[in-house]
């Protein structure tokens, strides 16, 4: 896209690609958050980054301390979309053993058994390791689970299902039509039927704007233009529903929807009153129009009264404003002096250091110096982002001092992966010490940024070993095993194979596994498989595995899904019992993707 700060080569991480480690995993206890009610205890919520917000909720999501989201979650929500993930130890595709195509087919067979299971969990974990593989063979076998209207009994597996449809390629004719009508059908279906099942029709939205099909596109404008003609607008199609259409309007559309897209920001016809407001996802959906006319939109959507727009065109025009576009750069800037709302500011730092603007450094330099502290960490990635492609001697030196300097922890982390970003060497000492401590949010951040500077030497290699052998943080143990991965050391995928078929704990060989789903190569498919064949094998392990096994099948590292979670504010702002910002299937994605 013109002018996006797209971070290419930038020996990234499988990061971000979707659920973070698994760490409670398999651990089935009554703590397990539901899906924004949805469902009950799931995967998705085990194998991410246990957020510190949950802790006392008593396993409800939807709670007055989830204001408080830590900055961390727009890292790992988003990273993935901004950079080049690069942390495989092995090109798998080079490997040129005549093993490897056997363990692949041998790992479908176990895939499409696995899809009739009577568990839950393991069905649904094959759907979605079955769209990550790539195959379009599986689009009929998906499609029939999504066809299904029988949601509630089956509501997970329908839900990965129509993931797992969005991530397969389009196939031949037949096969695309089947993934088109099966996807578009559930959408339909949805009319007048309020929100019970929100988030799987709003999966099949994002799995069309996945799959690019754009034979689509006239059925679903024609859709969305008779919900609003409703008599009863608000209740024709729950608006969650209709905010995942106009973001795939636009990604199949373009330029053609941009009055849809409008009309959607403005809610003149949208159904979006109330508290319930989704007017947020038309300026997601903008930041896929690589236009002028889709950017004058963004900008006059930046000086919205509601907040979560002016959120939203800030991320977007980060993405899609050139170097040497003044007026946004000052709008920019502006917001990130004045806005009255801190995420605001947030998002015109994280814009600022995208859009790469001549006058960044110094406004983001500012913020960091001077900004309130919950701000800094956002003005210090800003930064970082800045100076990834485009050296900068000044910033990198008051990154370094700042670093040094800092006691605070969200932002001396927020500084660590600024210098990473940065790619400073000069930092390594402080990342050491950071992933030795193996404190808080900064410890995985910094053990990420040593494999972005070359490792930190000696010192820098041992405690990423460490921290990979032990299980007890496994965010830790999977940003560094992400960050050997990045150096090409070889040694950690042995280690990891060996914690997965040792008999530790589910814990432990669950957050290996996924971690050597991230590093590792088609050579480590017949490991999991080999796991998957144990006689006592735990009920909650077994989905974890199927999952990991998804990643090591996965030739894209989930880039369709990460698109769709990406530039979006990430936070949820609770009024009493009331939500002001939705997205709740969309939030639920980024959870998964990494």
């Amino acid at each position: 896209m013109r002018g996006a700060r797209t971070v290419t080569a930038i020996s990234i991480a499988a990061v971000l690609g979707i659920a973070v480690g698994v760490w409670a995993a398999c651990v089935w206890t009554d703590g397990a958050w539901a899906d924004g009610g949805e469902d009950e205890a799931s995967t998705d919520d085990l194998l991410c980054v246990v957020r510190p917000f949950y802790a006392g909720s008593g396993g409800k999501k939807w709670v007055k301390s989830s204001m408080r989201v830590p900055w961390t979650d727009w890292w790992y929500a988003n990273r993935r979309n901004i950079l080049v993930p690069t942390t495989r130890v092995t090109d798998a595709e080079g490997l040129h053993d005549p093993a490897l195509p056997a363990a692949r087919a041998r790992a479908l067979a176990v895939l499409r058994a696995a899809l009739t299971s009577k568990d839950r969990l393991v069905a649904s974990e094959a759907a979605l390791a079955l769209g990550r593989a790539g195959d379009a063979a599986d689009i009929p076998a998906l499609a029939a689970i999504v066809d299904d209207r029988d949601i509630p009994a089956s509501r997970r597996l329908h839900k990965y299902a129509a993931i797992g449809l969005g991530l397969l390629p389009l196939g031949d004719e037949q096969q695309a039509a089947i993934a088109r009508n099966s996807l578009f059908g559930a959408v339909k279906s949805a009319k007048g039927k309020g929100d019970a099942f929100s988030y799987f029709w709003t999966y099949c939205a994002y799995a069309l704007a996945m799959r690019g099909d754009e034979r689509v596109l006239p059925d679903l404008v024609s859709l969305r233009a008779e919900c609003l003609r409703a008599r009863r607008t608000r209740y024709a199609m729950y608006s969650e529903i209709l905010g995942a259409v106009c973001y795939t309007l636009a990604q199949l559309g373009g330029d053609m929807v941009l009055p849809e897209i409008e009309e959607h920001l403005s809610g003149k016809r949208a159904p979006d009153g109330g508290s319930n407001d989704t007017s947020w996802a038309a300026t997601q959906a903008l930041a896929r129009i690589d236009s002028d006319a889709a950017r004058a939109v963004l900008r006059k959507a930046a000086v919205d009264d509601r907040f979560m727009v002016r959120a939203g065109a800030f991320q977007a025009l980060g993405v899609q404003a050139a170097a040497d576009d003044d007026a946004t750069a000052k709008l920019l800037r502006n917001a990130l002096e004045d806005d009255r709302k801190l995420d605001c500011r947030r998002m015109a730092a994280i814009a600022l250091g995208r859009q790469g603007h001549a006058s960044a450094a110094a406004a983001l330099l500012k913020a960091l110096d001077k900004g309130r502290a919950e701000l800094r960490p956002f003005a210090a990635l800003g930064l970082g982002l800045l100076v990834h492609d485009a050296p900068d001697p000044a910033v990198t030196k008051a990154l370094l001092r700042a670093l040094k300097k800092a006691s605070n922890q969200e932002v001396r982390g927020a500084l660590a992966l600024a210098c990473g970003l940065a790619k400073l060497p000069a930092a390594a000492p402080e990342l050491v010490e950071l992933v030795d401590r193996g404190s808080g949010a900064a410890g995985p951040l910094a053990a990420w940024a040593l494999g972005q500077i070359g490792g930190g030497g000696a010192a820098g290699t041992k405690v990423l070993h460490a921290a990979v052998e032990q299980s007890a943080n496994v965010l830790l143990r999977r940003e560094a095993a992400l960050a050997l991965g990045t150096l090409r050391d070889a040694s950690i995928v042995g280690d990891l194979r060996a914690i997965v078929s040792s008999r530790n704990t589910d814990v432990d060989r669950a957050s290996a596994a996924l971690c050597l789903g991230r590093v590792g190569s088609d050579a480590d498919i017949g490991v999991l498989l080999d796991v998957l064949e144990e006689r006592r094998l735990s009920d909650p392990l077994r989905p974890c595995i199927i999952h990991a096994l998804g990643w090591l099948l996965d030739r894209n590292d989930y880039a369709a899904l990460a698109q769709i979670a990406g530039d979006v504010k990430w936070d949820k702002h609770v009024s009493g019992k009331s939500l002001s910002w939705t997205g709740e299937a969309l939030w639920d994605l980024q959870h998964l993707v990494d």
